[in-house]
């Protein structure tokens, strides 16, 4: 079990091992294909829609990938926080290719055995479940003192989350089916939105298979509204969330993440970091020097004399091998 309270905080990179891509690669795939998918999506759109109408918006769509392909801003998220004329396009565009990785993500049992040494969320489960034993234990899980904060609109942690724990606990299903979030109750904050809702999250109402349903133009762009970028004003209650979670633990996990300071300033960090907390962050790909001017920005509020090199690690790891020494 995880007893000592601990903070995730999820870049790009934490669910590229789940088939989702990172900032460079979701450019890629808005500049090859969003024109492209958006006009057959239009195509086959059963709303009423004049021809004119329909052609403006291709055009307005191809307008905004052409000047996004010249500018050599990688994160689809930055761009729009300089052009917020494009967010209409660009949540389309993240909700659109988000959602179809979701339908060919890398299920558990697929993954299971595939590639164990890039597996984290196998790995924190494991740690989650370690010291439960009887079937009755399953009550207990909601005693790991964990939470997240995620810059991802995906909603693979929760996913996987809810399968393992119902085909762990199998035999005790009937006991916590219909109130499953009351046995998983770990905050996931999203603080960019996400691709919608599953069922067994408040509001409960949301439809909650994960790969099946069909890709209309209707449907993603509703799902374009739980979207928002940088720039764009927070939710109050989102805010103090963060706050809240930020206060009450003990460890932060920085995994896959890439430290951009718009990124930090979203979370108030490192404004609530004091030498009170150990840090441990991936830094895979970074150099010593970007490495290091990481952990000079992270312990800037520790106390003279602390010894940052203990307290603060950002270290040349995948998530995998990070949590599996420091967790």
């Amino acid at each position: 079990m995880i007893d000592v309270p601990t903070l995730f905080i999820l870049g790009a990179g934490a669910s590229k091992p789940y088939g989702f891509p990172t900032g460079d690669e979701l450019r890629t795939e808005i500049i090859k294909g969003f024109s492209a998918d958006l006009e057959r999506l239009m195509g086959s759109d059963p709303v009423p829609t004049t021809h004119h109408h329909k052609e403006r918006i291709i055009e307005s769509a191809r307008i905004f990938v052409d000047h996004f392909k010249n500018s050599p801003i990688t994160s689809i998220d930055k761009y729009l926080a300089f052009n917020p004329n494009f967010s209409r396009f660009g949540k389309f565009a993240i909700a659109l290719y988000i959602r179809k990785k979701e339908k060919q993500i890398r299920l558990f049992e697929d993954l299971g055995d595939s590639d164990p040494q890039e597996n984290w969320y196998r790995l924190i489960f494991n740690r989650m479940t370690s010291t439960l034993k009887a079937p009755e234990d399953f009550r207990r899980f909601a005693e790991n003192k964990i939470a997240f904060i995620t810059f991802n609109y995906d909603r693979s942690l929760e996913y996987f989350l809810y399968k393992w724990f119902l085909h762990t606990f199998w035999e005790s299903r009937d006991k916590f089916r219909g109130s499953l979030s009351d046995y998983i109750p770990f905050p996931i904050i999203h603080v960019y939105g996400k691709v919608g809702e599953l069922s067994w999250e408040p509001p409960y109402d949301q439809d909650s298979n994960y790969r099946e349903e069909p890709v209309t133009f209707e449907w993603v762009k509703n799902l374009a509204n739980g979207i928002r970028v940088i720039g764009e004003k927070s939710a109050e209650v989102i805010g103090e969330q963060i706050k809240a979670l930020i206060e009450a633990k003990k460890r932060i996990f920085f995994l896959g993440f890439g430290y951009a300071k718009e990124n930090l300033d979203e979370i108030g960090l490192p404004g609530a970091i004091d030498d009170k907390w150990k840090i441990f962050g991936t830094g895979k790909g970074m150099t010593k020097k970007e490495m290091g001017d990481v952990k000079s920005v992270l312990g800037k509020n520790y106390k003279l004399g602390a010894v940052l090199e203990n307290w603060v690690r950002i270290e040349d790891r995948n998530s995998y091998d990070l949590l599996r020494e420091y967790l």
